[in-house]
């Protein structure tokens, strides 16, 4: 006895089409505020990093009019290229920054390897400015959660689940 395989009518068939729909819609709006969280950070944080390399490469005795004569500064020797390293970094983190906003994977993968690369530099640069490297680290550190953390739509239980909770409703 042969079966023949179930065929869909067209009123199934647009009603798929249609509960797909939906169903990507919710998927799409869940997640995007870790996408505008991080894309805009990334290019935030590249627009710092930016300035903070022009400097460094244009007039490396900037830090040392600001800090005081008698400051020892931690790249003292190299401050130029770690200024020249910035701006590259900062082209990068700003352009996957912009990948972010698209969804691109490219850019998931350079922002989170930007990020740690401004770290590094801010790292690097803590003994001179404190709290701005402690807050644009922190910064990153964040912008790679968010880059890193894989956003799923909710299924249909744990969106029942929600709703019985914000009505009051326990079951």
């Amino acid at each position: 006895m042969t079966t023949e395989p179930p065929t869909m009518t067209d009123a199934d068939r647009t009603a798929t089409i249609a509960a797909n729909r939906e169903a990507d819609a919710e998927a799409a709006a869940y997640g995007v505020g870790w996408k505008v969280f991080t894309g805009s950070m990334l290019i935030l944080s590249s627009i710092f990093t930016f300035i903070f390399a022009v400097i460094a490469v244009s007039d490396a005795s900037w830090f040392r009019t600001v800090l005081g004569p008698d400051v020892r500064l931690p790249t003292e020797s190299t401050i130029e290229t770690w200024g020249w390293i910035g701006l590259v970094v900062a082209f990068v983190v700003m352009l996957a920054g912009f990948g972010v906003f698209w969804g691109t994977m490219w850019a998931r993968l350079f922002g989170i390897a930007g990020s740690v690369l401004n770290i590094l530099i801010h790292l690097r640069y803590s003994t001179i400015f404190p709290w701005w490297s402690a807050a644009a680290i922190l910064l990153d550190a964040v912008v790679i959660y968010g880059l890193a953390v894989r956003v799923h739509p909710l299924t249909s239980e744990q969106l029942a689940a929600l709703e019985g909770r914000a009505s009051g409703r326990t079951a």
